[in-house]
């Protein structure tokens, strides 16, 4: 049986494991990675040995919670990272935040999960950060034309 710890107390023990060269394995939460990261999926995080690429999935602290974001760009021991699913929000993250790197992606918690991080898979992930301004200008485009299309209100 597991115990029932809160998540700040599982998050610290995450950061201790990695800390110490091990892997830990987190359940996905929420929809910003979508479409190729997201509940009920689980991701094994490692230290991060050296930096990041554009690209990478990094592990990091925003506040009282961690995040798993994309890395767009970075700047000596920053990083610009984002959510797949919304390519107009961005955060700016400091390496001492950086819990780790996304090592492996599985399909669920179970014992018999199937490894879902194929070349395929990182190859979608890259993409998707190095087509963001384009996946930007196209969402901009299209909330405009459908603005314009709306019916308007006669008073």
């Amino acid at each position: 049986m597991t115990p029932d710890l809160t998540a700040g107390v599982w998050l610290a023990l995450a950061r201790v494991v990695v800390e110490r060269g091990r892997q830990a394995k987190l359940a996905i939460r929420g929809v910003s990675m979508l479409p190729l990261l997201g509940e009920p999926m689980t991701i094994d995080v490692e230290a991060l040995r050296h930096p990041a690429r554009v690209g990478d999935v990094l592990v990091f602290r925003a506040g009282d919670t961690y995040v798993a974001h994309r890395v767009l760009r970075r700047f000596g021991e920053r990083y610009v990272t984002g959510g797949d699913a919304y390519p107009e929000i961005v955060e700016h993250v400091d390496s001492a935040d950086v819990l780790g790197r996304v090592s492996a992606v599985w399909s669920d918690a179970r014992p018999g999960a199937v490894r879902i991080d194929t070349a395929f898979h990182r190859l979608r992930g890259l993409l998707y950060a190095r087509a963001r301004p384009a996946r930007l200008a196209v969402r901009g485009v299209v909330g405009r034309a459908l603005r314009l299309c709306r019916p308007k209100e006669i008073h």
